[in-house]
């Protein structure tokens, strides 16, 4: 599993009173612990939504177009909620 290309995304996350719910670097170390216990070693980039609104999607398109193009396998996140 270890040559397969990994992206970890990250993205702010704020409760209703726009209060940090997890900081974007404790998002990252957990992702980044994650891929060490499972063998996903081939991290090729870290996308990390700092301040980004939920609703604009157009922030992913990167990610989309390199899932597309078949330069990465696997898109790891810590949570789709929202």
């Amino acid at each position: 599993m270890g040559s397969k290309r990994v992206i970890i995304y990250c993205r702010e996350s704020r409760d209703e009173n726009g209060e940090y719910i997890d900081r974007i670097e404790t998002q990252r170390d957990i992702l980044l612990n994650f891929c060490k216990k499972n063998g996903l070693t081939n991290i090729i980039d870290i996308v990390m939504d700092d301040n980004v609104s939920g609703t604009s999607f157009e922030r992913l398109n990167e990610i989309v177009e390199k899932i597309k193009s078949k330069t990465v396998d696997i898109l790891v996140f810590k949570d789709a909620s929202r």
